[in-house]
Protein backbone atom coordinates (compact mmCIF):
# COMPACT_ATOMS: atom_id res chain seq x y z
CA UNK A 1 0.00 0.00 0.00
CA UNK A 2 1.52 3.68 -1.15
CA UNK A 3 1.65 6.24 1.62
CA UNK A 4 -1.48 7.97 0.23
CA UNK A 5 -3.39 5.10 0.08
CA UNK A 6 -2.72 4.23 3.65
CA UNK A 7 -3.18 7.86 4.50
CA UNK A 8 -6.52 7.66 3.36
CA UNK A 9 -7.57 4.74 4.94
CA UNK A 10 -5.87 6.29 8.41
CA UNK A 11 -8.51 9.57 7.49
CA UNK A 12 -10.87 7.20 7.34
CA UNK A 13 -10.58 5.94 10.97
CA UNK A 14 -10.19 9.52 12.51
CA UNK A 15 -13.71 10.14 12.96
CA UNK A 16 -13.77 13.11 14.62
CA UNK A 17 -10.79 14.48 11.89
CA UNK A 18 -8.61 16.09 14.60
CA UNK A 19 -5.25 14.26 13.13
CA UNK A 20 -5.27 11.64 15.57
CA UNK A 21 -6.65 7.79 16.82
CA UNK A 22 -7.98 8.15 19.91
CA UNK A 23 -9.03 5.13 21.45
CA UNK A 24 -12.75 4.70 20.89
CA UNK A 25 -11.82 5.26 17.03
CA UNK A 26 -9.47 2.53 16.96
CA UNK A 27 -11.93 0.19 18.98
CA UNK A 28 -14.01 0.46 16.28
CA UNK A 29 -11.09 0.01 13.27
CA UNK A 30 -10.62 -3.20 14.92
CA UNK A 31 -13.89 -3.91 14.87
CA UNK A 32 -14.06 -3.32 11.01
CA UNK A 33 -10.91 -5.15 10.93
CA UNK A 34 -13.03 -8.31 12.32
CA UNK A 35 -10.57 -8.47 15.24
CA UNK A 36 -13.07 -9.57 17.78
CA UNK A 37 -10.70 -8.32 20.52
CA UNK A 38 -12.87 -7.40 24.39
CA UNK A 39 -12.34 -4.14 26.01
CA UNK A 40 -8.77 -4.84 27.50
CA UNK A 41 -7.15 -6.30 24.44
CA UNK A 42 -8.22 -3.00 22.51
CA UNK A 43 -6.80 -1.05 25.49
CA UNK A 44 -3.92 -3.36 25.33
CA UNK A 45 -3.19 -3.08 22.01
CA UNK A 46 -3.60 0.64 21.94
CA UNK A 47 -1.23 1.13 24.44
CA UNK A 48 1.19 -0.86 22.92
CA UNK A 49 0.83 1.20 19.40
CA UNK A 50 0.75 4.76 21.28
CA UNK A 51 4.51 4.89 21.34
CA UNK A 52 4.77 7.75 23.08
CA UNK A 53 2.26 7.30 25.12
CA UNK A 54 -0.01 10.93 24.85
CA UNK A 55 -3.11 8.16 24.76
CA UNK A 56 -4.01 8.94 20.86
CA UNK A 57 -2.27 7.22 17.51
CA UNK A 58 -0.50 9.38 15.11
CA UNK A 59 0.01 8.79 11.72
CA UNK A 60 3.74 7.42 12.18
CA UNK A 61 2.55 5.33 15.07
CA UNK A 62 -0.14 4.20 12.61
CA UNK A 63 1.77 3.27 9.65
CA UNK A 64 4.77 1.53 11.86
CA UNK A 65 1.85 -1.14 13.08
CA UNK A 66 0.26 -1.22 9.68
CA UNK A 67 3.08 -1.70 7.92
CA UNK A 68 4.75 -4.06 10.72
CA UNK A 69 7.74 -2.20 11.49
Amino acid sequence: MDNSALRARYDGYDRDGDGYIELAEFAELLDQLGAGYDDAQVRAAFDALDADHDSRVDFDEFQDWWVGR
